[in-house]
Formats: structure tokens, C-alpha cells, sequence
């Protein structure tokens, strides 16, 4: 091995065993200059460590109270690369957290898993090879990652430098036009970039230069740079001829390569270039306070938030306004104005590093802080509110004093667009004004969660937030067993919290879930967590289960299955699985064939499947008859009037068929006297509803009753 690839790594060991921690530390120290290595065996220190430390491998043995699959899952749900090691016990009776007790089987549910690899803990130089290997891969994706992000600044700065360049610039592609900006346009004399489309080069060269430019573009398709450029003469659309360099540059455009001409007319003198420049850093700069304006803050905000996306490091953007600006106007006049602005932009030069603030408008900056959170942010910006208003600024003998309203956004891999970000800074400051009755003077930051009821991109950003910190709520709602009250089976729903105490339900949010795709991630934190807190239950409660409701995400998901029948032998007593999975009626028509094959999976796997919405379509029991489905859960609409004759029979007869093909059936939505009367002589094996028990945090027993 070579010590050049990686000089350093940090390692995190996953297991209750200091002796292998010695054995892999010294191996591991043989190959590479410098390794820092950590050992923990909970899950409350491996989330912690997650959020504290960036690791280049985890290597999971033995842990207290985690599963490879929840360690695998929740680096997942964080969004982290981290190739995770498996490693197999020197006894081959000896499982892999995965509830198997055969070393081949353990070796493919690793893999199957997630695991970069499965080895076996005795084999330090196998080990020590495959942590090199995968710190090595890992390496390489982080820096194609990064490669990707600055190839896409570069070709979006090519993109600006084309469009406003001075110089004549055009793009080719197989020896033809394909865009070209106004300078190039305006020079060959076209009237439109249009025009130029699918024009040939050589049809703007003089005809005696043709063969000479030909050989140019030869040379330079077989490797031979001359950036320096050639003396040809071009041909304007009139016949008229102009002497000029032309220089060519090697470019990307849509994926595919081609040319960049440059054209410069031979009357153009050689500091244009540089004369270029200096207009384009002058255009980017405030004349009153030389701070850097608004057009470079636009350039700098995009160029930020592709770094955040990156890096997966969060920044913070501070939207400064001046409070009483119109008053020192109409008071002081544009002197006083002028001093105002320039009082506050040397307190900004003075706190924050003068390369990222900018004046954005007339009374108005911003400021970009890079690997900043919240908190920093916030001490900051107050630091600053403070400053500003107890300076005292004199303008003719008189003294002006003024305040500061500052809007704060964080800036992470999940925000949106740049103008939204901007949108959210300006909102938030101008938020303080309206807190503060038109006075300002404070600091507001805008927060995902207290905007999610109003949008969709904050709502997603809330969302994405609690399944990485585990936000998420879930309330248990007892099934009634009409016929074994010591089976005890829970209703699984999910709730998100909002900053104001209130809580979302379902309907409001699984919208934007399925509009950014966050479907299967939000299922398997809903699987993972609601079965952390039946292990629990079971161990008072043993005949205890859970019904998780799912969506058609899931459904079509053929890896689920072998995921929750783990799951639920590792979490049920004597192996048997306390999982029964829920999906609804309508997605079952719409996903027919798959939906059968999947719940087949299940069902091998000893796990129940049941069908909600039930009834809505035609031929509901028809379907029913393919399925091979354990319990079904009628539609709200049978139940609503079941205290009616006609309705009651309807649902009766419904019962009757669903028990005839041995499938349980469950009534839900019991909210009045009348309708648990009705409920109760249907034929139903499971009852449920808030006359019965409302849904709790807990889950609750008969004891607790």
C-alpha cells in the first residue's frame, strides 16, 4: 500500500471489545501516517458522533442496543457517505446483529444491507486492506462530487463571460455555430444570435484563408494548443472584410465537447482584454463605500449555496436594513444619508471579513459568513445591532443616530434557489419591523418549521430536517380484539411538530413528501422508529403489534420486504413478527402485479399485510381474492351511517365475505354510541375509533385503562 493516497483518516469502531480496538489501531497505524480512531457501542453515542465528527469508515461489530441495518439506515437518513465495514464473529455460530446463525448468510444480508464489505474480525491485513480501499473510494467520490459542482460553476461563468463579454465569442460544434453573444454578432454583421445558428465557420473566413484556418482547427482537434491565436481574415455578412486574431478554447456545452472562438479585430489593442477587466470588477463595486454591490452578492450567493450543497456545510446570509433612513433624509439630507451608510459599512469591514459584505441596495447590505450555524449567526447580527445603535455619527456639528433590522438564513444542502434564499433574509428583517411596530432594532431568523404552513419549500426543508434529527412524532391507537382481549394491537400515525406547539398531520404534509420524493425515506424512518419502541413494549407486553401505514412508494419498494422480515424476527418474541404493514386500496389497483408479488414477500417473511380505504373500488372483493392479505380495513364511507338498516347490512354482508376468504377485518372510525353498538354485532374482529380510545403517545394497555 502507499502512504500518498491518505495521509490521515478517521475511523469509528462500532464494538464492545477494547482487545480488537488495540489489534485494528496497530494495524491500521502500520499503513497510514496518522489515524484517529473511536470507539463507541449505544446508539445515543453513534448518533452523537454522526453529528459531531465527520468519519471516513465505520467498522460495526458488537453494539449494545444498534443493528447495522439502524446504524446503515440512519447514515442514510443523515445524508453522510460513510462506507460501513461488517465484521463477522471468529465463531461462525455467531451472528451478525442481523438474526442469522449461518456465517454464508450473514456474509449476503451484510452485503444486502449496505455493508461496503463483510469480514471476519481475526483478519487484520484483509481488514486493514478494505478500510484502505474504501477511504480511497470514498475519496474519489467526494472529488468527482466536487469536480461535478465546480464543472457546473464553470460552465455557468463561461456561460456569463459569453453573454457579456466585449470580445466576440462563439461557441462551434462540428464546424458550425451553435451560440454566439452580441459582440460577435454585432462584429460579423447579423443582427440576431439566431441569425448564426448552424452557420459554418469557414463561411466567416475569406476564402484564400479557408484551407490556413481548416489546418488551425485540425491542429487543435489533434491536441496541438496555440492559444495565442491565428491572423485571418473574417468576412462580415455584407462581403465587407475585417483583419483579426481568432483563438480557440476547448468547451463543453450539454455534455458534449466543443470550441470556443474568440475574435479579435486587429484594431483592438492587446489591453482590451485587460481595460475588460478592470470595467467588469468597477460594475461590481459600490462607488460610495467600495464594498462589492449587489451583482457580486448575486454571484456569490449562487456560488455559496452550490458549496453548501458540496460540502454539506452550512453558511448563514445576514440582510442588513437601515430602520430610520427616510427620516435622515428628510432631516439631514443626502449628507447625512451618505454618512449614515458609510458609518455602517465600516462597522460591517470592522466585524466581518470585508470580502463578503455588500452594500445590496440604498439603504441596505448583506453578508455572506461561510461554515456558520444559527447560533453563531445570531450572536453576530445582535453584536451588530448593538454597535449600530449606540454609534454616534456627526454630520455638521449635528449627530445622527440609527438602528438596524437584520433578516438571518441559514444556508444548508437542502435550501432552495438563490432568490428564495434572498426572499427569506428580506422577509425576516422586515418581519422585525413588524414585531417591533415599525421600529426594528432586532434580529429575526427565518426558520424552515415556522413557515411550513404557507410553503411548500420550507415545509420540505422541515421535513427533511426531522427525519435527520428524528422530529417526527408517532401516536399509537389501540384495534380492539373482539376476541382475545390480551392481544394488544396499535395504529401507528404520524404527526410533524411545528415551532408554535401544534403538530401536522398526515394530510397536510404527505403532499409535499410526494412532491420532492421523500415517500420511502419518511416509510423507513416510520418502520425503524415505531419498531425501536415495540421492542420496548414487548418486553411487558409480548403479544403486542403494530399496523404501520405505508405509501405506494413503498409498495413498489421489492428491498422493503426482507428489510421489515428482519426487522420483525429480530424485535418479535421466539422470532414471530409483530409487523403488519398497511397500504391503501387505490394504490394496490394502481401497482396490481407488483403490489401481489411484494405482499407475497411479506407474508413469507411472517409479516402481516392489510388493505385500508377498503371497498372504494368495484371490484374490491374480486381483488381481494388475488391478494394474499391478512386483515382489511373498510372505508370510512361504510361506517359513517352503519346506525342506519340499509347500512348496516351493506357493511354486514361485506364482513361476511371478508371473513369467508379468512381475512379479519377491522372497523374503524367508531366515534359515536350508536355506531359501537352497530360495530360490535357486524362480525368484525378488530374495532377501533375515538369513542373507543383516541390515538396517545404511549401505547396504551388495558392495565393503563
Amino acid at each position: 500500500m502507499s502512504t500518498q493516497a491518505i495521509q490521515a483518516l478517521n475511523l469509528l469502531i462500532i464494538d464492545d471489545d477494547p482487545l480488537f480496538v488495540q489489534k485494528i489501531t496497530k494495524s491500521v497505524k502500520e499503513h497510514v501516517l496518522s489515524a484517529r480512531l473511536h470507539l463507541i457501542d449505544d446508539t445515543e453515542e453513534f448518533n452523537k458522533s454522526l453529528r459531531q465528527q465527520e468519519w471516513d469508515a465505520i467498522l460495526f461489530g458488537n453494539a449494545y442496543d444498534l443493528t447495522i441495518i439502524d446504524a446503515i439506515d440512519t447514515i442514510a437518513a443523515a445524508k453522510k457517505d460513510i462506507p460501513v465495514i461488517a465484521l463477522k464473529s471468529d465463531e461462525p455460530d455467531t451472528p451478525l446483529s442481523l438474526g442469522d446463525d449461518t456465517t454464508d448468510v450473514v456474509t449476503q444480508q451484510g452485503f444486502a444491507v449496505g455493508a461496503a464489505d463483510v469480514i471476519e474480525r481475526h483478519r487484520m491485513s484483509h481488514l486493514t486492506a478494505a478500510i484502505w480501499r474504501e477511504v480511497n473510494n470514498l475519496r474519489t467520490r467526494q472529488t468527482l462530487r466536487t469536480t461535478i459542482t465546480r464543472l457546473q460553476d464553470a460552465d455557468a461563468r463561461s456561460q456569463a463571460f459569453l453573454e457579456n463579454s466585449r470580445s466576440a465569442v462563439a461557441t462551434i460544434q462540428e464546424g458550425v455555430h451553435i451560440l454566439a453573444n452580441e459582440a460577435y454578432v454585432e462584429l460579423f454583421g447579423y443582427v440576431k444570435p439566431d441569425d448564426l445558428l448552424g452557420v459554418p465557420v469557414i463561411d466567416l473566413v475569406k476564402s484564400s484563408d479557408v484551407g490556413p484556418f481548416k489546418e488551425l482547427l485540425r491542429q487543435y482537434s489533434k491536441g496541438e494548443r496555440n492559444n495565442e491565436g491565428q491572423e485571418f481574415h473574417g468576412v462580415r455578412l455584407d462581403g465587407s472584410e475585417f483583419k483579426a486574431n481568432f483563438q480557440l478554447f476547448t468547451a463543453v456545452k450539454n455534455g458534449e465537447p466543443c470550441l470556443q472562438m474568440v475574435v479579435q479585430p486587429d484594431e483592438a489593442q492587446q489591453s482590451q482584454a485587460m481595460v475588460a477587466a478592470k470595467v467588469a470588477a468597477a460594475v461590481r463595486i459600490d462607488p460610495l463605500t467600495r464594498l462589492k454591490n449587489r451583482l457580486a452578492f448575486e454571484e456569490q450567493l449562487e456560488e455559496t449555496r452550490s458549496r453548501s450543497i458540496a460540502l454539506k456545510k452550512s453558511a448563514a446570509l445576514l440582510f442588513i436594513s437601515l430602520d430610520n433612513i427616510g427620516q435622515i433624509n428628510a432631516t439631514h439630507g443626502l449628507a447625512g444619508n451618505d454618512a449614515v451608510i458609510l458609518a455602517l459599512a465600516e462597522q460591517l469591514k470592522t466585524q466581518f471579513d470585508e470580502a463578503l459584505v455588500y452594500r445590496f441596495g440604498d439603504a441596505s447590505f448583506t453578508v455572506l459568513i461561510q461554515d456558520s450555524d444559527e447560533a453563531q449567526a445570531v450572536q453576530s447580527a445582535e453584536a451588530l445591532v448593538q454597535s449600530a445603535q449606540t454609534t454616534l455619527i456627526n454630520v455638521d456639528k449635528r449627530t445622527i443616530q440609527t438602528t438596524v433590522s437584520i433578516g438571518i438564513v441559514i444556508i444548508s444542502d437542502t435550501s432552495p434557489s438563490s432568490p428564495d434564499i434572498f426572499k427569506r433574509a428580506f422577509e425576516a428583517a422586515d418581519k422585525v419591523k413588524l414585531k417591533n411596530k415599525g421600529v426594528g432594532n432586532g434580529v429575526d431568523v427565518y426558520r424552515p418549521a415556522e413557515h411550513a404552513t404557507t410553503s411548500d419549500t420550507a415545509l420540505r426543508e422541515l421535513i427533511e430536517h426531522s427525519l435527520i434529527n428524528n422530529k417526527f412524532e408517532l401516536l399509537y391507537q389501540p384495534l380492539y380484539d373482539t376476541e382475545n382481549e390480551e392481544n394488544l394491537f396499535y395504529e401507528v400515525f404520524i404527526r410533524l411538530p411545528l415551532t408554535d406547539g401544534k403538530t401536522m398531520k398526515p394530510a397536510e404534509f404527505i403532499p409535499v413528501v410526494q412532491q420532492f420524493g421523500l415517500e420511502g425515506k419518511l416509510d423507513r424512518w416510520l418502520i425503524l422508529n415505531a419498531c425501536k419502541q415495540l421492542k420496548l413494549h414487548l418486553q411487558a407486553y409480548p403479544n403486542s403489534r403494530l399496523l404501520l401505514n405505508l405509501s405506494a412508494e413503498s409498495l413498489q419498494d421489492s428491498t422493503l420486504p426482507a428489510l421489515v422480515s428482519r426487522l420483525g424476527a429480530t424485535i418479535g418474541p421466539n422470532g414471530r413478527n409483530p409487523l403488519v404493514l398497511q397500504f391503501h386500496e387505490s394504490d394496490i389497483t394502481t401497482y396490481l402485479q407488483l403490489a401481489k408479488e411484494n405482499i407475497a414477500s411479506y407474508r413469507v417473511g411472517g409479516c402481516g399485510v392489510s388493505i385500508t380505504d377498503f371497498g372504494q373500488s368495484l371490484n374490491a372483493l374480486t381483488q381481494l381474492t388475488m391478494l394474499d392479505v391478512s386483515m382489511v380495513k373498510l372505508d370510512k364511507s361504510y361506517i359513517r351511517e352503519m346506525d342506519k338498516s340499509e347500512n348496516f347490512q351493506a357493511v354486514q354482508s361485506m364482513i361476511e365475505q371478508i371473513t369467508a376468504q379468512e381475512k379479519e377485518a377491522i372497523i374503524g372510525y367508531i366515534e359515536t354510541p350508536a355506531i359501537m353498538s352497530k360495530a360490535w354485532s357486524v362480525g368484525a374482529r378488530y374495532l377501533q375509533g375515538y369513542y373507543l380510545q383516541p390515538p396517545s403517545t404511549v401505547m396504551v394497555t388495558n392495565e393503563s385503562e
